[in-house]
């Protein structure tokens, strides 16, 4: 078995590492941790080469940091960083690439306004349809509004 859990950075996302330690103790899946750096199309001021750079750099230090502390197992963990235009398509192009089982990420909250202008990595990543995605809320106080439970689709 092959468990994708996309990370973004923050506290929040790395709820579903815990579910996945559960999981690996259980059926020793080769485990992905993968984070993408959303870069912006065309030219902007706010991102250079060298800032690309030190993000991934940064990127590769945090997975490293995650695979230490969560205590997952080193030779069934593979830490990878992608750049992409939009996080929810690469996760599901890297899912498809590798042939992973299931993806367990957390569900970061919008408000209404949010999800209209923004949307939901979890929502694309679920549509797609690559595999079954479990989808971890995140407490209250992270997500802002209160969740009754968790989100599971399954292709």
């Amino acid at each position: 078995m092959r468990i994708l859990i996309p990370v973004d950075g923050t506290p929040e996302c790395e709820k579903p590492i815990s579910l996945a330690q559960q999981l690996a103790s259980a059926m020793d899946p080769e485990i992905y941790l993968l984070q993408v750096i959303e870069v912006p199309s065309g030219f902007s001021p706010l991102r250079s080469g060298d800032d690309i750079v030190r993000m991934t750099d940064d990127a590769v230090r945090y997975l490293g940091e995650l695979t230490s502390r969560f205590e997952l197992p080193e030779d069934r963990t593979r830490h990878v960083v992608r750049e992409a235009l939009n996080a929810a398509t690469e996760i599901t192009t890297f899912a498809e690439i590798e042939d992973i089982d299931l993806i367990i990420m957390a569900s970061h909250s919008r408000s209404w306004l949010g999800r209209l202008t923004q949307g939901s990595v979890c929502s694309e990543v679920i549509r797609s349809g690559v595999c079954p995605v479990l989808c971890v809320p995140l407490p209250r106080a992270q997500a802002g509004h209160q969740h009754r439970g968790v989100l599971a689709a399954q292709r």
